[in-house]
């Protein structure tokens, strides 16, 4: 194909696209143009709707019809005090029969025009007041339904309020009433007041279940607050932006709840416990251990399905283990209380030997209720502390007692004191206190150079060596 001929067609196809282009350019401008001033006329603003066919005839008719509506409106006004209902639509009669020869009117005049926008004006003026005056009485009388229980009508009727708002927002946006502001306010108060009825009967019901509670009708006082429960979550759930959200309230009602069920169980708790501790005032020691592992059960029942009620107890737990580890020791340490009199009689004594026999039968039995029992109430720190201090000295045990009993003299006057005849040497304090502080050492020097509290850990030794009170 020549050269020359293809340029040509490419022309053509150019021209070709460039005029499809401003074709659909100058199609979008005319519909934007017809949608809002359509081929005939008219103000702007006008709907497809209102656009109608009239001969002039029928817009003449409405004009006449409109300036008759207009002067009985005005008639009204001329009268002391603001226009009724029936001046009203008297006045929005001739806005509308106006408005509607005008907007089908291809030559309407300006006169036509002003006369229009007059009307609207009183429109938005007496209407807009007259629709506010009729907003407070609604709300007037809203609220004194309201006031006596009478929410559902209270509720329509601020509903009505909320429409007549909405209408002047909508149709009067010039006027002083209009205010987006006051819808909120009514969709607030609309969802406070379906609110309300719900938390008072939620509170109602919270009191008469404390009433109950009050007279012991346990039954009772579960059901109603049962229902104050279930109306508060029903609050927190569907009134979530109201201001009768409350999530603590919901915990401590429901918490309540859990504690009336285990009325019952606490009371098996405590009869189990009672009864446990009388089998072992009684010395019945395996019959008393298993109330207290029945009521351990219990309560880790109780702390298990009721975690949020306030009688949930680990420590109350732990404390009836200890009571059962208590009752099953009691055997043993019936033995270790009488191999610790036995080792006491034989240490006041002075009989050195037989005391030491007894040390190890009450260490035994010691040893025994630390690692079986650990937990028990008959273990005795102290106990423990001077066992192992006699274990640890038992080899000087016998000469200890030989050295203070064959030196103890009475008291005049005081039967049960025994006074040591010499000062206590400085053998006697090593071998007491495993060292000698004093400055000027001999064995049968007195002991120096000692402060009060190593005086008194001193005395506090020999006592336990000696089975009764030493004492400065």
């Amino acid at each position: 194909m020549p050269y020359k001929q293809k340029i040509s067609r490419k022309a053509k196809i150019r021209r070709i696209a460039y005029a499809l282009f401003f074709g659909i350019i100058f199609a979008v401008i005319g519909t934007i143009v017809y949608l809002i001033v359509e081929p005939g006329g008219g103000p702007r603003g006008v709907t497809r709707a209102e656009r109608e066919v009239l001969s002039p005839q029928q817009r003449e008719a409405l004009m006449e019809e409109s300036r008759e509506a207009e002067g009985r409106f005005r008639e009204a006004v001329s009268d002391d005090g603001p226009p009724d209902e029936e001046a009203i639509d008297a006045l929005r009669e001739a806005y509308d029969k106006h408005r509607r020869a005008v907007v089908n009117n291809p030559h309407a005049s300006v006169a036509d025009q002003q006369r229009l926008d007059r009307l609207r004006e009183d429109v938005v003026e007496y209407e807009g007041a007259f629709l506010a005056g009729r907003m407070d009485a609604l709300r007037e009388e809203a609220e004194t339904r309201r006031a006596e229980g009478e929410y559902d009508e209270a509720i329509g009727l601020l509903e009505e309020v909320r429409e007549i708002q909405e209408r002047i927002n909508r149709e009067m946006r010039g006027s002083p009433h209009a205010s987006t502001a006051a819808i909120s306010s009514l969709n607030r108060d609309v969802l406070n007041w379906r609110a309300e009825p719900i938390i008072e009967f939620s509170r109602r019901s919270e009191q008469r279940a404390r009433e109950a509670a009050a007279g012991g009708r346990w039954g009772e006082a579960l059901e109603y607050f049962t229902e104050a429960r279930d109306a508060q979550a029903r609050i927190n759930e569907e009134f979530q932006r109201t201001p009768f959200v409350n999530r603590s309230r919901l915990n401590a009602l429901a918490e309540e709840i859990s504690t009336l069920r285990t009325q019952e169980m606490r009371a098996l708790i405590a009869e189990r416990r009672e009864a446990g501790a009388s089998l072992f005032a009684a010395e019945r020691y395996e019959e008393a251990a298993d109330h207290f592992v029945e009521a351990a059960e219990l309560q880790r029942e109780v702390n298990r399905e009721f975690p949020g009620s306030r009688f949930a107890s680990s420590e109350l737990v732990r404390e009836l283990e200890r009571a059962q580890q208590t009752a099953l020791s009691g055997e043993l340490a019936d033995s270790l209380l009488d191999a610790g009199e036995a080792l006491d009689a034989s240490l006041r004594a002075g009989n050195g030997n037989a005391a030491l026999d007894h040390l190890d039968t009450t260490l035994r039995w010691s040893e025994r209720l630390q690692s079986e029992f650990p937990r028990s109430d008959f273990r005795d720190e102290n106990r423990d502390l001077r066992l192992g201090y006699l274990d640890s000295i038992r080899d000087r045990v016998p000469g200890i007692l030989d050295d203070v009993l064959e030196n103890l003299l009475p008291v005049p006057g005081h039967p049960d004191i025994r006074l040591h005849a010499y000062e206590t040497t400085q053998d006697l304090y090593r071998r007491v206190m495993n060292r000698n502080p004093s400055r000027n050492p001999g064995d049968m020097l007195p002991v120096d150079s000692l402060n009060w509290e190593e005086a008194r850990e001193f005395c506090r030794r020999l006592s336990w060596v000696l089975a009764r009170e030493v004492r400065l």
